[in-house]
């Protein structure tokens, strides 16, 4: 008599196809791998590290003038429309020019960054990351201030341009009820004034729950004391 596993085996081996079983026992494994593209820029070579398509996408060196023609094509074709959120060539070409601190890529970037295809918004706020421009500032500061899908991204991005216009808006957006987002934001503020947070972590804890105008206002008066110790 089968036991109760050997007749579950051959029930899968009867409902399942062949390939479906391949397919479950061997999963596609992820691209990992990692090389150079050289972009030819007006101020010489810049070796941009890069990984996955990427690598397919463009030969290992290319023009950054070629790049910017396939940004601008590929943002006129779809001036009308939503920007497509799986559009590789689009991301990996405003990736690569801001790797090379091109500032033609800025409005670009901000552009993309209007999507409302959180996909397109996150890759457009990491590709200002990489240019480190703080004329992205503004548009950064708006998307924080919606507290949607693209303002993490937003959150670490202001924190690496580092320019502290932007202290009051991330205390201003410390969400309710999400621990999470208010420690990034706390994270953002250190990374930005060179000050410890960990006075108000220790006071508040968890406490702002339900206090939210009390700790943001608590947090506005540390700022106000701190901001001549900041770097």
């Amino acid at each position: 008599m089968k036991s109760f596993s050997q007749i579950v085996l051959l029930l899968t081996a009867v409902l399942l196809p062949s390939n479906a079983l391949a397919q479950t026992k061997q999963p596609k494994p992820t691209d990992c791998r990692v090389g150079t593209i050289e972009v030819e820029t007006s101020n010489g070579v810049v070796s941009v590290r890069t990984d996955g398509r990427t690598l397919d996408l463009f030969e290992r060196r290319v023009n950054a003038d070629d790049l910017f023609r396939i940004v601008s094509e590929r943002l006129n074709a779809t001036a009308d429309e939503k920007f497509k959120c799986d559009d590789e060539m689009l991301f990996a070409a405003v990736h690569l020019l801001a790797e090379a601190r091109d500032a033609r890529v800025l409005d670009p970037l901000v552009e993309m960054s209007k999507s409302s295809c959180a996909n397109s918004c996150q890759s457009a706020v990491f590709g200002l990351q990489k240019l480190g421009d703080t004329r992205a500032l503004p548009r950064l500061l708006e998307i924080l201030r919606k507290n949607d899908a693209c303002s993490w991204a937003a959150v670490l991005t202001v924190a690496k341009i580092g320019d502290k216009t932007a202290i009051r808006d991330l205390i201003d957006t410390i969400p309710a009820g999400g621990a999470m987002d208010t420690e990034a934001r706390f994270k953002a503020i250190e990374e930005i004034t060179g000050l410890s947070l960990d006075g108000i972590r220790n006071e508040w804890g968890l406490l702002y729950y339900g206090k939210l105008e009390q700790f943001h206002k608590a947090m506005h008066e540390w700022w106000n004391t701190h901001k001549h110790l900041a770097r």
